[in-house]
């Protein structure tokens, strides 16, 4: 790819502090803050330490953006002690409601839970209001589009959801890392492009519904592709698979907890580390319902129908093999996976050691300054110029060799992956190694292209099935057709017959269809008739023109019977295959 590389820039010491001044979000007093913004809001009303009645007073009400509900926290004293509680306002706005809220310690019985609830109307109407969020990434709000974190990007917001995405440490000393540990390592460099890759995936989940991307990687424990795995996540909060709320997990966990984590993310790249864990014989349905982006329907309390929750984002996951080992041999669970094998991700023991500790300290800082600057550009100019580039990717990627028929499918993703590596390297000046990580990139796809094609992974099985299974085959230049009789009263299994054609550059593989089905399933191709579909248009299958199958005598006292008939190619078999024919 025809790339610049962005220069070595080193961020001082003092430019680190003032990044860190500006564009850091901060708390302190009675102030949140967004991007280099401070909200002030009033100071907290003082209340009496009694219990009565007069010291229950709402503190403030919380406006959630994403379901326009409305949540009062309330402030008393119970037991010489100050609680608080985060209340719906039907919970005291009606009397059979506000009884409940005895058992948190409000002092309200039958017979003044009217003047409570009159009082707290009061209060209401001086109560200031903040505006909360509790889904995370792109969104559209009061007709413009933001980014919701710890605290909005184009929106006055704080996150209430559980996940532990709050800003740790400072950016200068995360920054300062990728100086020391990442930058000149190609693969750990593109991992943080997938991990910022993310935000532009948000971004068009909300503009034109993209999938989600999915990125594995496989390979021992040495390889320190855990690590690499941090790091991406780093970028947007708590990168520890050791704790319940971060953005990285464990595949020790249910499907519905799974899926729970990332609905309502578009925009964060989250990490479900070591498949292994995960005892599930086939990954294809996670896949799929990863780069889905919809959760299934399910009822509420009152049984009705819920809106299915959604979700747009780099979804990061690892382990010793690969999730397509493990899946359906179908081409689609392979052009939704970015499938990384056997990577050396870390110099050394010592590089991933300070990578993590750092890492650990130091997150969730570089995502909401990246997406703050990318958002001075207008949402319709990003899209447009990743369309432009996708384009573009389309021919590089022939260039470098990517030359099946599915480059139109993967270019998109690659485009994104591309247009993040120059935006980060502009807007960050992180000095990326664009040229050698489009190459990384490249040689990994082509790789991946070898295992790819689905109709050409079923014909190397079935050829392979044939030669285990070959006694079971009648021969036709074979004694086995001697005596046919013989063979139908013999108890031997017969699978189908193999044709040699002396005079054809291809030999006819004849099956029965339940032993060409079962043997298929076997595989882990589940449809057979969509491998027959596939070999039809290739001309590897001889059948009618209305159907998959011809009719042969393949035992002559059985008659004819419809069959299989697939066309093998001499010239496809070994030494070793020849020997069956």
């Amino acid at each position: 790819m025809a790339l610049k590389k962005a220069k070595r820039y080193e961020l001082p010491d003092t430019q680190i502090d003032k990044a860190n001044e500006k564009n850091l979000v901060q708390t302190g007093g009675n102030s949140v803050s967004n991007i280099g913004t401070t909200i002030k809001f009033p100071p907290n009303r003082v209340f009496g330490n009694t219990e009565d009645t007069s010291s229950i007073n709402i503190e403030y009400i919380n406006q959630n953006i994403d379901t326009d509900k409305y949540t009062s926290i309330l402030r008393y004293f119970f037991k010489g002690k100050e609680h608080k509680l985060e209340v719906n306002r039907s919970s005291y706005l009606r009397k059979n409601e506000i009884i409940k809220l005895q058992d948190f310690g409000l002092q309200v019985t039958e017979r003044n839970a009217h003047d409570i609830i009159k009082q707290l109307e009061i209060a209401e109407r001086n109560a200031p209001i903040n505006k909360v969020h509790s889904k995370i990434g792109f969104d559209i709000y009061d007709r413009n589009y933001v980014f919701k974190h710890s605290r909005g990007v184009n929106v006055y917001s704080s996150y209430i959801g559980k996940l532990d995405i709050s800003p740790k440490g400072d950016y200068g000393t995360w920054y300062k890392n990728l100086h020391e540990n990442v930058i000149g390592n190609i693969p750990l460099e593109a991992m943080l492009v997938v991990g910022f890759s993310s935000a532009i995936v948000g971004l068009l989940s909300i503009l034109s519904n993209k999938d989600s991307l999915v990125v594995h990687l496989s390979g021992d424990s040495t390889t320190g592709k855990t690590t690499a795995s941090m790091l991406a996540i780093s970028i947007w909060g708590n990168p520890s698979t050791k704790i319940s709320n971060g953005l990285s997990t464990t595949w020790n966990t249910t499907e519905n907890a799974m899926f729970h984590n990332i609905v309502g993310n578009h925009g964060l790249a989250v990490l479900f580390d070591e498949v292994s864990m995960n005892n599930s014989l086939d990954f294809t349905k996670f896949i799929y319902k990863f780069t889905g982006n919809k959760d299934k329907s399910r009822l509420n309390k009152e049984s009705k129908l819920e809106v299915a929750g959604t979700w747009g984002t780099v979804i990061i996951t690892n382990g010793e093999f690969s999730l397509l080992i493990k899946s359906k041999k179908n081409t689609g669970a392979q052009l939704r996976i970015i499938d990384f094998n056997n990577i050396a991700w870390t110099k050394d023991a010592i590089s991933a050691d300070e990578i993590n500790q750092c890492i650990l300290e130091n997150y969730g800082h570089a995502g909401t300054i990246f997406v703050g600057k990318l958002l001075e550009m207008k949402v319709d100019d990003i899209h447009d110029e990743i369309i432009e580039l996708k384009e573009y990717t389309v021919e590089q990627m022939k260039e470098k060799g990517v030359k099946d028929k599915y480059v139109e499918r993967r270019s998109l993703n690659y485009a994104i992956l591309m247009y993040t590596a120059y935006k980060v390297s502009e807007l960050l000046s992180i000095p990326l190694h664009i040229e050698d990580i489009w190459n990384f990139l490249m040689d990994n796809e082509k790789e991946s292209i070898e295992g790819r094609d689905l109709q050409n992974k079923a014909y190397t099985y079935f050829l392979e099935q044939v030669n285990i299974n070959h006694n079971k085959f009648i021969h036709s230049d074979s004694m086995q057709t001697s005596n046919p009789i013989d063979i139908k009263n013999s108890g031997y299994e017969i699978m189908g017959k193999i044709n040699v054609l002396t005079k054809e550059n291809y030999n006819e593989i004849c099956i029965f269809q339940n032993y060409f089905n079962e043997l298929m399933k076997n595989g882990g191709f589940e449809d057979s008739k969509i491998i027959l579909k596939k070999w039809k248009d290739e001309g590897i299958l001889d059948c009618e023109a209305d159907r998959y199958t011809r009719k042969r005598t393949l035992i002559p006292s059985m008659g004819a019977v419809p069959i299989y008939v697939i066309r093998v190619k001499k010239e496809d078999f070994s030494d070793k295959d020849r020997s069956i024919f």
